[in-house]
């Protein structure tokens, strides 16, 4: 799926490469952090 974000916003929105990268940085970042906090959580309260 993300290979497919980054092909339409190279292609279809015209941003560079580098531009494209930029803008889905967030998500990455966010990822990253809220990834160990959900698994924290998870454990806390159990699969359901």
């Amino acid at each position: 799926m993300l290979f497919l974000v980054i092909m339409y916003l190279q292609g279809v929105r015209g941003l560079s490469p580098f531009a494209a990268s930029l803008l889905l940085m967030p998500g990455y970042v966010a990822g990253g952090v809220l990834g160990p906090v959900g698994g924290r959580i998870a454990d806390r309260v159990g699969a359901r």
